[in-house]
């Protein structure tokens, strides 16, 4: 509800034999910048209202994006999309952003991290270079974070490193606790062959989500790359402390193993 330059979210639980109340909740607040952090807080306190131990929910708990759509089954979709990036299952990606397009289809970080995905897995086909242009056409219509991740996918799209370094070098000060900033900025360094600085931005993810699987991924391969082996290793070696794993982060554990000339792990 908008009540003046106020907004409020409510949620009632209701018995559904009775119809009485059996609780209500409610945040207010005067930007909708504010929207999905009180949204977040919110939630939890529902959660907690039907039952579920604080344990729980801060083990289970997962935020809304911060991206711009109409649609908030779309933004469920991509927030999902998120989740299943970080925990290195591409599987799912295609299928759950496509999902959201299909309720939004001028949801701009959507056509963005679609392209993203076909990028990955095929490399730079019509297909992603398609969705990274639509992103592109849509940008001003989002925040200014989303509209410089746009421009330097666009600018990487069109390897123009240099103009992507910059805009997400822009994007990190102006956000230091942006991980995707942070992650994009390591990969426009690799494209430079900056391959100290591409290892420090993945720290720098990882610091801010110790459980990120791109952030390992690359990280090893990074390491590999600039013949720092041992490091590699450890790092994989974290990541499976911590039980996070992908294919790819093989690849970088496979170029470790190679330059300490162990052909044997490496072909495994």
């Amino acid at each position: 509800q908008r009540m003046g330059q106020m907004i409020q979210v409510s949620v009632q639980g209701l018995d559904p034999v009775r119809g009485n109340v059996l609780f209500a909740e409610q945040e207010r607040f005067t930007g909708e910048n504010q929207y999905f952090d009180r949204t977040d807080a919110l939630a939890v306190r529902v959660r907690r209202r039907l039952g579920e131990s604080m344990d729980r929910i801060e083990k289970s708990s997962r935020p809304l994006a911060k991206v711009t759509t109409t649609s908030l089954e779309a933004l469920q979709l991509y927030s999902q999309a998120n989740d299943a990036r970080e925990q290195g299952d591409d599987a799912q990606l295609e299928s759950l952003l496509q999902g959201a397009l299909q309720l939004d289809s001028d949801f701009a970080m959507a056509h963005l991290r679609l392209g993203q995905h076909y990028a990955a897995v095929v490399s730079k086909t019509e297909n992603a270079l398609a969705e990274v242009e639509r992103a592109y056409q849509l940008r001003q219509n989002v925040t200014d974070r989303e509209q410089r991740k746009i421009e330097a996918e666009y600018f990487r799209m069109h390897e123009r490193y240099e103009d992507e370094a910059q805009s997400l070098n822009v994007l990190v000060s102006l956000y230091p606790d942006d991980e995707e900033g942070h992650q994009a900025l390591a990969d426009a360094h690799y494209d430079l062959n900056q391959l100290d600085k591409a290892a420090f931005e993945s720290r720098e993810v990882l610091r801010l989500n110790p459980t990120s699987a791109p952030a390992y991924r690359n990280l090893a391969l990074y390491l590999a790359r600039a013949n720092r082996s041992n490091e590699a290793l450890k790092v994989y070696q974290e990541a499976q402390f911590r039980n996070v794993d992908s294919p790819q982060m093989h690849w970088g554990v496979g170029l470790a193993y190679l330059d300490q000339g162990n052909v044997a792990n490496a072909r495994e």
